[in-house]
């Protein structure tokens, strides 16, 4: 890209990691571009993957809403998918949301039906100003990680 590898490296700790990038390790950067290799993603777009280190040193990946669309338009598996966020009536605080994901060849789809209940993150603001589109985004995820691992 034309950049020093040392401030290539600061831009993906600043870009990727929740937190402070100052406090990323080299293992943990390491691991994270690993895994963005090998899950065929660019994790400085912004939605493709997220790294958030834990307490021992490690990383928890999680790959956001443009990496799992990704996945799934690439998959030759996929038919297909829709998700449902219930109730229907975008007036109403979201109670759950079920995706379905048709395969290729197979008669009935994959499905998942995630609760709000279950799945809310008190600490992330976009639960508190945008559940219906989150728990959206979660029963999408668990679904697809019938057909896709690592999502």
């Amino acid at each position: 890209m034309g950049m020093d590898p040392g401030a290539m490296l600061d831009v993906i700790k600043a870009q990727c990691f929740k937190g402070n990038p100052a406090n990323v390790t080299t293992e943990q950067l390491a691991a994270f571009v690993s895994i963005a290799a090998e899950m065929g993603v660019n994790p400085l777009l912004p939605g493709m993957l997220y790294a958030f280190p834990v307490q021992g040193g490690g990383i928890v990946p999680m790959m956001g809403p443009d990496g799992v669309y990704k996945k799934l338009t690439e998959h030759p598996a996929v038919d297909g998918w829709e998700t449902t966020v219930y109730p229907e009536d975008v007036s109403q605080p979201a109670t759950h949301a079920t995706t379905k994901i048709w395969r290729k060849g197979c008669e009935r789809p994959l499905s998942y039906t995630a609760l709000v209940s279950e799945w809310k993150v008190n600490g992330n603001p976009n639960w508190i100003t945008r559940q219906r589109h989150m728990i959206g985004l979660r029963s999408l995820k668990q679904c697809a990680r019938q057909i896709i691992h690592g999502v």
